[in-house]
């Protein structure tokens, strides 16, 4: 004859089910796996969008999501050219080197946008950043150069 079943009253705490689901081990199933009467899933009472389905092809908000993204190119040349303004003071070395990959990668990028990719402005603006760490870490080597030899 099999035990009669303990009544959850007297199951320690961490077993008491307090109206969810439990595994054999104690503990909640995983977060995937639950249900909760606050989903309310993708039909006629609400769209799906993005955050339910990633292939719908609207954004987070409900509304289409757009289909240009900023070329790493041009990413690479803004931050590089960036890089060279920190630098060109205080690596002098190190600030004409980003200068130079930030205006050749501006460069590459902007001659990519005349063919229709995006990125221009950023591309431009590596080529600028670029530009002016290159001046200025001549100049800091030329004054350097000067004071030294004085």
């Amino acid at each position: 004859m099999p035990p009669a079943p303990v009544p959850e009253a007297r199951l320690p705490p961490q077993i008491r089910s307090h109206g969810r689901e439990f595994a054999l081990d104690g503990h909640p199933p995983p977060h995937s796996e639950r249900r909760t009467s606050r989903t309310i899933p993708a039909g006629k009472d609400r769209p799906a969008t993005s955050y339910d389905n990633p292939a719908s092809g609207t954004s987070y908000h409900g509304r289409p999501a757009t289909g240009t993204q900023t070329p790493g190119l041009a990413v690479a040349a803004l931050v590089t050219g960036i890089g060279g303004l920190i630098f060109f003071w205080l690596i002098p070395i190190l600030g004409l080197a980003l200068g130079v990959l930030g205006v050749v990668f501006g460069v590459m990028t902007t001659r990519r946008a005349k063919a229709g990719a995006p990125g221009k402005g950023m591309g431009t603006a590596g080529i600028v950043t670029g530009a002016v760490s290159i001046v200025g870490a001549l100049v800091f080597w030329a004054v350097a150069v000067a004071v030294l030899a004085s």
